[in-house]
């Protein structure tokens, strides 16, 4: 979602035309096209075997297979070369932007220069898709991402509760 807002500002600031307007039906138009340029590299890669019945269902499919295989590939290599790894979400910032930062800082051993830019909160996009389609990429996500991978990602598919976790659906 954040690659349609990006993609957007990109083709206005290089005064090119589009015909994605800056909502649900525009997003739908660009993952219409994205998926109609990657679906014969779909259907044929090994990577997608056990979830292709699952890519025709989700619009933008190979954003979310992309943005899994980023995290299980950032785990595997933190993991072999010995790194040491600080894992921040989203609503770390949403819900304690400044102690966020310090630990971002600490844990780079760096000292805060300036301040930190405003950071915008809010944005959300679970609208743009069906209950089926959320379904299908919770489901898809789950089947490729490396469990380390999952560990760390699969809240967002997943609300807490008083008694627990629901499954945003």
């Amino acid at each position: 979602m954040a690659r349609f807002h990006y993609r957007i500002k990109k083709l206005t600031r290089q005064n090119e035309t589009h015909n994605y307007t800056l909502d649900k039906e525009g997003f739908r138009t660009m993952c219409s096209e994205l998926d109609s340029r990657v679906k014969d590299d779909v259907m044929s890669s090994p990577f997608y075997r056990d979830v292709r019945d699952l890519v025709n269902v989700i619009p933008c499919s190979s954003d979310f297979f992309r943005w899994t295989q980023w995290h299980n590939l950032a785990h595997i290599t933190t993991l072999d070369l010995d790194l040491p790894t600080l894992i921040l979400h989203y609503e770390d910032y949403t819900h304690n932007f400044h102690q966020t930062v310090d630990i971002l800082h600490n844990f780079l051993q760096l000292d805060m220069k300036n301040k930190p830019p405003l950071f915008v909160k809010g944005k959300t996009y679970r609208d743009y898709f069906t209950r089926e389609e959320r379904t299908a990429i919770k489901q898809m996500v789950e089947k490729i991402a490396t469990k380390k991978t999952w560990e760390n990602i699969h809240h967002y598919f997943y609300q807490e509760t008083p008694n627990g976790f629901t499954w945003l659906s």
